[in-house]
């Protein structure tokens, strides 16, 4: 069923000029809308020198190398960036590249939701825009995008073998997921669900064999690199490998939450709120989550004004109450709500089970910031979730204002 029309197409077509022209400027003034983009970005153009300046296995093994993700996004930029004569132009060059994400947004959405029309693609592809961590990524040279890109397309991959069940299909499934995860190790599930996707359909077991197959294949760089480091890691890297930060479970659920917040509104099957506290599963899962947050509360010690990470309620917190027992009060009953807001959003097993991969994927990184999740939250949504969306352009514009309202926030807090 098609949305009722609330925009004139001029409106929608300023709008639109109006966020691409602010995204432009904002390269142009050197917009940092995340606080630690440019310390990163000079990071970043230190490991780049290394690799442009020594072979690739010299390079990988350096002793000043310093990255917690994989040298994927460094070897390309070796070999097929022509402009990485210097800082600015390798911006340049990144700012160029992360147009082709939201471009492939578009063009998801379109595949996923043929029943729409494109005005309401349109609007869900400005929330990338004005998203402070794409921003941050494209304009200072930071890798976050590239990740975010293969996943987009692995997904659109993903589509096309279910519309044609081809070898082909089933290659570029493999290959463009498998560079998701080359280019982000936390993204390591979007391979994982297409693999299972394939593996678990019934019959076709010629095209489950070329999958395991495909899949080994693509491996083979990772094995080398353990083999070579001694871990999925740089060994200078080790430092951020924590075995198990069970705070960063809560901060996680508050993180993921604030973004699946405004999404309610799309949510096509509403579940009456009584019948969702009346359902056992979720009552136990509340009851898990509470209990956790005992021993939360109990644990937290910090009354510091600023830290890096934890997300935007942990800052919330820390700069609006002095008092501990406040700051822990806030906390905790923020991150129960938030699980109530992510329960009640994601009501299959499958999209509650990608939600307990990232949290659990919280546990082993110190610190966790809000940027493993923004705007992979946003896009998982409208990408690998199976919660059904009941669009309208009231609705997206909604959730574009809700969206605005925090890269404004961002912007103030970190300028």
């Amino acid at each position: 069923m098609q949305s009722k029309k609330i925009f004139d197409p001029i409106i929608l077509i300023l709008l639109t000029t109006l966020v691409i022209t602010s995204y432009i400027i904002g390269f142009a003034v050197n917009e940092n809308s995340t606080g630690g983009a440019i310390n990163d970005s000079e990071h970043i153009w230190s490991n780049l020198q290394i690799f442009l300046n020594n072979d690739l296995k010299s390079a990988i093994v350096h002793d000043n190398y310093f990255d917690g993700r994989l040298p994927i996004a460094y070897i390309f930029h070796k070999y097929f960036n022509p402009f990485v004569t210097d800082i600015y132009h390798y911006r340049v060059s990144v700012f160029a590249i992360s147009f082709l994400l939201p471009l492939v947004f578009f063009i998801a959405l379109k595949r996923k939701f043929l029943d729409q029309k494109n005005s309401i693609f349109l609007l869900a592809t400005l929330i990338i825009f004005i998203n402070p961590y794409f921003r941050s990524s494209s304009y200072w040279g930071l890798q976050e995008n590239y990740g975010l890109f293969f996943l987009i397309t692995s997904f659109l991959a993903f589509v096309n073998y279910y519309k044609n069940k081809s070898i082909k299909n089933i290659f570029f499934i493999c290959v463009l997921s498998s560079l998701t995860f080359y280019f982000d190790q936390k993204l390591l599930i979007v391979p994982l669900l297409c693999f299972l996707s394939i593996i678990f359909q019934a019959g076709r077991n010629k095209e489950k064999l070329y999958a395991v197959f495909f899949y080994s294949i693509f491996s083979l760089p990772l094995l080398y690199l353990i083999y070579v480091w001694g871990s999925i890691l740089h060994p200078g890297a080790h430092s951020r490998i924590q075995y198990f930060s069970h705070e960063n479970l809560g901060y996680a659920l508050s993180i993921i939450a604030f973004y699946v917040l405004p999404f309610i509104i799309l949510k096509k099957n509403i579940t009456p709120i009584k019948d969702f506290f009346l359902n056992k599963i979720n009552i136990l899962l509340l009851l898990i989550i509470f209990s956790y947050l005992l021993i939360f509360f109990s644990q937290y010690e910090t009354t510091e004004k600023y830290i890096f990470g934890n997300g935007v309620f942990y800052k919330l917190a820390t700069i609006t109450f002095k008092s501990l027992f406040y700051q822990k009060l806030f906390l905790v009953i923020t991150m129960f709500t938030s699980s109530v807001i992510i329960l009640y959003y994601f009501s299959s097993t499958y999209d509650r089970s990608i939600i307990l991969y990232f949290l659990i994927l919280s546990c082993g990184i110190n610190p966790i910031y809000q940027e493993y999740f923004d705007p992979l939250i946003i896009i998982m949504i409208f990408t690998f979730f199976k919660e059904k969306i009941n669009f309208s352009q009231k609705r997206i514009l909604f959730i574009f204002s809700y969206f605005l309202l925090f890269y404004l926030g961002t912007l103030n807090y970190y300028n």
